[in-house]
């Protein structure tokens, strides 16, 4: 084989693997910072999260005594919210449909204050910004499953 073919071949793979590495390079990134997120809030309100979870631009955490959910979203900058469930009475799932009747514009959590006023919505999928809703519906039903039950433990 000859120097040129082998260079080429290198260069041909090098320009096939690339794009992977990138990527799991960024994902390793985004996580890193979601998860510094999680830490900072926890840390600001002196709690500790042992369950998370990690979806594309997000993390959901919820402490260990079901105080505080913890929410860090990479969209345009790193938008958290830090929700104190002790003023929480209820959690629900909610996805807003504007265009059409199949496919979600909007998708979250919102949280109902135990004064009956609507309190933070947490944005998990904007159509805006995301290409696809996948995996959405189910990881919304998880989280707000275990919110609602850590509410229902402390009456």
């Amino acid at each position: 084989m000859d120097t040129s073919t082998l260079i080429i071949g290198v260069a041909v793979a090098l320009m096939c693997v690339m794009p992977f590495v990138l990527a799991s390079t960024m994902q390793k990134r985004r996580e890193k910072k979601l998860v510094g997120a999680l830490d900072g809030m926890a840390g600001s309100v002196n709690a500790q999260y042992s369950n998370f979870e990690i979806l594309r631009n997000f993390a959901i955490s919820i402490d260990e005594q079901g105080s505080y959910v913890f929410f860090a979203r990479l969209a345009k900058g790193l938008d958290q919210k830090c929700i104190n469930l002790n003023e929480v009475k209820q959690c629900s799932v909610v996805e807003n449909f504007h265009n059409s009747d199949s496919v979600a514009d909007t998708m979250g959590l919102r949280f109902l204050l135990a004064d009956g006023k609507q309190g933070e919505f947490l944005e998990f999928f904007n159509s805006d910004i995301e290409a696809t809703s996948e995996g959405i519906s189910q990881l919304l039903g998880k989280w707000n499953l275990a919110i609602n039950a850590k509410l229902a433990s402390r009456k």
